[in-house]
């Protein structure tokens, strides 16, 4: 590592990307990645640039960027065969929103985390926020899709008032908890915020589970059930293999050093959560599609429980953002905090 840091420098490559752990603040560093850092204090067309070059962030940018742009041209040619303005298509609407968001939102979190370090946590907190949000557009397609129709009205999946306001719940303490994450319980920052958007997952798709425990005979009504449960299944394994990777720092922490550019776990995460979101949203379209006649029967989607429920969930998590944002310190006194 001496012998190319000397290099580096004989041939005035010292700046900009390429940089090593121990040539930035501890605030830029991740876990068991030494090299391909950039330039603290970066501008912002700096950063643009460096997603055009090799670093350990460039293929974090991608890896979300272009399943954004894929899923936009999903969306506007799935949208055109829908009437928009129908309540009943408005959870599914929801549901495209989270995912373009939290996308997009990882994706430029991770093109603009240099700028500083202040920067660097209010590109996160976003980012957190995004993935709350996205799981509540979730929790609406899965439970206005995906239900059972044999639930009492007083009982939790009865109700979508009490379902959605669980999922709300989840969304924001989520968002909270991994914003505080990002100074204190360094040891176990990973496991937090991986234990966190678990259990959002687990109670947005809580629905459909529900309905495969005590309705395992629908899944013989149609081909078109067991197609849906496939492409469920493969999601939940997906976003299994994501939450490991991010929570176990695999396979940089067996060879630190070798996979800094290309193949850390971060890698992992953002490839395997771009497939499995790609899965979860086919396998709810099935069945929204599949569905739509006995549903119809129970007309509770509305405007104000999907599409305004998820510009309020928006708003309250933008304001947990500026909130945390507001309490950082300054850039000298955040970028020696070692998170």
């Amino acid at each position: 590592m001496e012998k190319k840091r000397n290099e580096r420098m004989r041939t005035g490559l010292t700046s900009g990307f390429g940089l090593y752990a121990d040539e930035v603040p501890p605030q830029f560093r991740e876990q068991y990645i030494c090299y391909g850092y950039r330039k603290p204090y970066s501008s912002a067309m700096e950063c643009l640039k460096s997603c055009f070059q090799p670093s350990n962030e460039t293929v974090n940018v991608w890896t979300h960027f272009i399943p954004f742009l894929l899923f936009l041209v999903r969306f506007a040619s799935l949208f055109r065969n829908y009437d928009v303005s129908d309540t009943y298509v408005y959870p599914l609407v929801s549901f495209a929103l989270g995912i373009c968001g939290f996308l997009l939102m990882s994706s430029g979190a991770h093109l603009f985390n240099s700028m500083s370090p202040r920067a660097r946590h209010t590109c996160f907190f976003f980012d957190y926020s995004a993935i709350s949000v996205y799981s509540v557009g979730a929790g609406q397609a899965f439970y206005f899709y995906s239900r059972s129709l044999q639930s009492d009205g007083d009982s939790f999946f009865g109700s979508s008032s009490r379902f959605l306001a669980v999922s709300c719940l989840v969304s924001i303490l989520s968002t909270s908890i991994c914003c505080a994450s990002r100074h204190r319980w360094s040891k176990m920052k990973y496991i937090i915020r991986t234990f966190c958007f678990v259990v959002a997952f687990l109670c947005n798709s809580a629905p459909y589970v529900h309905r495969l425990i005590n309705e395992p005979s629908h899944l013989r009504e149609s081909d078109e059930e067991l197609l849906a449960l496939s492409y469920f299944k493969r999601h939940c394994l997906f976003y299994l293999i994501s939450a490991l990777a991010n929570m176990s720092r695999m396979p940089e922490r067996l060879i630190p050093g070798v996979l800094d550019i290309i193949g850390h776990s971060h890698h992992f995460l953002h490839v395997f959560t771009a497939l499995g979101v790609a899965d979860q949203f086919t396998a709810i379209q099935i069945q929204m599609d599949l569905r739509r006649n006995k549903l119809e029967e129970f007309p509770i989607a509305s405007f104000s429980n999907s599409l305004g429920l998820m510009i309020t969930i928006c708003l309250i998590n933008c304001g947990i953002v500026l909130l945390f944002s507001k309490l950082l310190r300054s850039n000298k006194e955040e970028e020696h905090k070692i998170i």
